[in-house]
């Protein structure tokens, strides 16, 4: 498994719909559908979606349990809820009554029943009130006093233009949060990001007449809107404060810190993730990616051996063990975990856990050992000629590679191969072959720099294509960054790049690969060597040598 950065979508998803992955069994995810309407007058239909509305907000902020509104029983499952709260109101002659279970989804047995009646319309949010204090005793107290423009919030949930009804509900309480917050999402998924943000503009100018739950939703939508990565960690963390039993706000903080490389904040955020559920399966992989970002490789085997546990059926845990230990540069074990992933599922990741064996072998100097582990790799797809190409090219089958991979036509490899071949031209002083209009345009830029030995300018478009890279995958840049801080005398900063070794791709490797290996040894030697560690220099550079021969 690699890890990706937090992109806006995911953001969005947690904005619009509460959604989450696997969580739920140490504390509770409730979730609210509307309540059906079986009054048989339709025009009533309203008031299930405002009772709905209603208590998820109240009960917003528990610390034994988390909200979802969703739309009915599916969209709970999909939203990993452990619980609904689900029943049906019938309105007749200015009183309505509410009929209600609270279910438990995983065992589907009903926990709890409860009916209450009031007036109607005009006791409708007494009615919400009476069910969100059953449900949580320290429930608050709703944004909006007026039934009128909870009703209009109401209607836009079922309008083809939500944004007439939004308009109105503002109009009737200029202080209802939940309103500007429904009116601001709905102009962002539109794509009006200049509405939106005239809205959340009008919405500040209420102060702290909006709730504490509104303003942060506020401030997120903002986020999204403006691409702001501060003003989105800042209420990320407001959210977490806030929202202690929501798992998802820790698990998208965690992504933030993890893709900054500030891997101690993020373990500690997979930690929250994990002790809200313990049986989340996702949130035990990534703590313990996160520990061996940390360089705790105990800590790492500690956390995956629980999602080993918890997916034993899985290839997927073994193949994290692997990344880990390569991670932290016990090849042998790595070895080790991938086979055992592979012969658990020869399908899993396409079979590339074997290819990730034969790297973490070729690591150890084993070329030979290698060689017969890649050489089980199936020879079908698009991508297998251009693998093959790249395993002799890192073997030392210079010639043989370049006229394999020139011999590759599919169109969906081409990029990659052309690109390929210009790094190996220029390796070999041909410069006449470097393609224009490439999507890896920069990695041939940085290469012309690198084998230019212009370390200076390359060090600036190396530490961005660090930036953007895999945190815990990202050995190939890293190695190229470490080797022109090294050229250039800064070795005590090149030394914390030079003590982790990524992880090995799943595939087909990044152009630049051929560049940064064996070459990872030999700045690794050089390291060491200007840290008094002359035993392990002598180690790492004599498996430079034997890893550089022809």
């Amino acid at each position: 498994m690699s890890f990706s950065r937090l992109v806006l979508p995911a953001v969005l998803c947690f904005l619009v719909s509460g959604c989450g992955r696997r969580t739920g069994e140490a504390l509770e995810r409730l979730a609210i559908p509307p309540f059906e309407n079986l009054s048989g007058d339709p025009a009533a239909a309203w008031a299930g979606y405002a009772l709905s509305e209603a208590v998820a907000a109240q009960v917003w902020g528990s610390p034994r349990l988390h909200p979802l509104r969703v739309t009915g029983e599916r969209d709970a499952a999909a939203a990993s809820a452990t619980t609904i709260l689900e029943g049906y109101l019938v309105a007749s002659e200015g009183r309505v009554t509410l009929n209600a279970v609270r279910r438990d989804l995983k065992r589907n047995r009903t926990l709890a029943r409860i009916s209450v009646e009031e007036s109607f319309p005009d006791g409708l949010l007494r009615l919400a009130d009476s069910v969100a204090r059953w449900v949580d005793p320290q429930a608050r107290s709703f944004d909006t006093s007026r039934v009128d423009a909870l009703r209009a919030l109401a209607e836009s949930r079922e309008a083809v233009d939500p944004v007439p009804a939004l308009e109105r509900s503002v109009s009737l309480d200029p202080d209802f949060g939940g309103a500007y917050v429904a009116w601001a999402r709905a102009l962002l998924l539109r794509g009006d990001r200049d509405g939106a943000l005239a809205v959340i503009g009008k919405a500040r100018s209420r102060g702290d007449r909006l709730s504490e739950q509104r303003r942060i939703d506020l401030e997120l939508i903002e986020a999204v809107l403006t691409n702001n990565r501060e003003l989105r960690h800042a209420a990320l963390a407001a959210l977490s404060r806030a929202t202690p039993a929501d798992a998802e706000v820790f698990r998208q903080l965690a992504r933030e810190e993890s893709a900054a490389r500030r891997f101690d904040n993020a373990a500690a955020y997979y930690r929250r993730v994990v002790s809200i559920d313990p049986s989340d399966q996702d949130g035990w992989n990534s703590l313990g990616y996160m520990e061996a970002g940390r360089r705790d490789l105990d800590a790492a085997r500690k956390a995956l051996a629980r999602y080993r546990r918890l997916a034993r059926r899985e290839a997927n845990p073994l193949d994290s063990l692997g990344d880990v230990h390569f991670h932290l540069g016990d090849f042998q074990r790595a070895e080790e975990y991938y086979l055992g992933a592979y012969e658990m599922s020869h399908a899993f990741l396409g079979g590339a856990t074997l290819y990730k064996a034969a790297r973490a072998r070729l690591m150890t100097g084993d070329v030979a050992g290698a060689n017969e582990i890649f050489g089980r790799l199936a020879a079908d797809g698009p991508f297998a000629a251009c693998r093959k190409a790249q395993w002799l090219y890192l073997t030392g089958r210079k010639t043989e590679a370049v006229a394999g991979l020139r011999q590759v036509t599919a169109p969906e490899v081409r990029p990659l191969a052309e690109a390929q071949l210009a790094v190996w031209d220029m390796r070999a002083g041909k410069r006449e072959a470097v393609p224009a209009g490439t999507s890896f345009a920069r990695q041939l830029s940085v290469a012309s720099l690198l084998v230019d030995r212009r370390f200076g300018e390359a060090m600036p478009v190396l530490r961005e294509l660090s930036a953007a890279a895999d945190p815990l995958g990202s050995d190939r840049v890293d190695v190229l960054l470490a080797w022109a801080l090294v050229e250039t005398g800064r070795q005590a900063e090149a030394a914390p790049l030079l003590e982790v070794y990524g992880t090995p791709p799943a595939g087909v490797e990044d152009p630049l690969a051929c560049l940064a290996f064996p070459r990872v040894f030999q700045l690794r030697a050089a390291v060491l060597e200007k840290q008094g560690r002359h035993a392990e220099a002598a180690e790492a550079m004599d498996l430079y040598r034997r890893l550089s021969r022809p």
